[in-house]
């Protein structure tokens, strides 16, 4: 399952992703089956190793990955494409993976989240 939390409102946002923590469990299976990668940094084949790795007691796994799209903002429609091959080829894998929660400030690339769902 795929979610995108963006928007302004920082309260809200964090709102949202404390229900989602909510479904993992108990303290320990979140605590045990969450990764949070900084979407600057994060190379492709790094967020697809850790959405395809397997919850540990536990029936999920959360991975948040703070500013992604931002790291896929260009000035080209070419250039947006291009940066966003790379993850949306991993996409059908990634959509029976565990959960893959994407927290933004803003939605900066509209079109990624319309390209990922292609």
């Amino acid at each position: 399952m795929l979610y995108v939390l963006y928007g302004e409102d920082g309260f809200s946002r964090q709102q949202a992703l404390d229900e989602i923590k909510s479904t993992i469990g108990d303290e320990t299976a979140l605590a045990t089956n969450t990764t949070v990668l900084e979407g600057q940094q994060a190379t492709v084949d790094q967020i697809r190793t850790v959405a395809e790795t397997m919850p540990f007691l536990a029936e999920r796994r959360l991975v948040i990955i703070q500013g992604l799209l931002e790291r896929f903002e260009s000035r080209t429609k070419a250039g947006r494409r291009k940066k966003a091959a790379g993850v949306s080829s991993r996409q059908n894998r990634m959509s029976t993976s565990p959960w893959l929660t994407i927290w933004l400030r803003y939605l900066i690339a509209p079109w990624w989240c319309w390209w990922m769902e292609r």
